[in-house]
């Protein structure tokens, strides 16, 4: 039965256009970004993390990755974006609509159990900028965007580059995801300990 469902979903999947394949991973990429936030608000170390005083080193990891979780599902919404918008001849400006890009900046962390040494260091989204690179011209005269060349200005986007970024961001997301798992695994077992005690 499984087999057979998990048949029918490649299918269905294999079907989908490149746009609704990224929509789908992006959406699917924000839920499970929520739901590592929920995990963080749960964890007892944030408190003590906020007070400089951190006495454990494993939930400093999960941090920087649920930081990471949150800056790839950015990532993949904009890669989404400027997939549905490779062909958007005319945007909200009256041009051809420009490629988003993310933005980071370094996050600190407090140093841990109160220690005066280097913090730790995660990234996180500064802002999402316009790629500065001129439109693509292509020779259309017949089109109703076209200049007095016949020359129409399409957007400065390149689907092969796009999915590049969209399979950087999707293994950065799993290698974090892997981190918040095996964090979760460990509290799961500690807690079950403390039980038989």
């Amino acid at each position: 039965m499984a087999l057979k469902l998990a048949k029918q979903l490649g299918a269905i999947w294999r079907r989908l256009g490149t746009g609704r394949r990224v929509s789908i991973l992006a959406a699917t990429f924000g839920l499970v970004a929520g739901f590592g936030a929920l995990v963080l608000r749960a964890m007892p170390e944030r408190d003590s993390l906020a007070d400089g005083n951190f006495y454990n080193p494993e939930a400093s990891k999960v941090i920087t990755a649920l930081a990471a979780l949150n800056v790839e599902q950015m990532r993949m919404k904009v890669i989404s974006e400027n997939i549905a918008n490779a062909q958007t001849t005319r945007g909200l400006d009256g041009k051809a609509y420009q490629r988003q890009i993310v933005v980071l900046e370094p996050a600190h962390q407090p140093a841990m159990n109160g220690d005066s040494a280097a913090p730790a260091h995660t990234l996180r989204m500064a802002h999402i900028a316009t790629d500065s690179r001129p439109p693509r011209k292509v020779f259309a005269p017949g089109n109703p965007d076209a200049d007095d060349h016949g020359l129409v200005s399409l957007p400065n986007i390149s689907i092969e580059e796009e999915l590049a970024e969209m399979n950087s961001a999707s293994r950065s997301f799993e290698t974090n995801m892997g981190v918040v798992k095996k964090y979760a695994r460990t509290m799961a077992l500690q807690t079950l300990a403390m039980g038989r005690h």
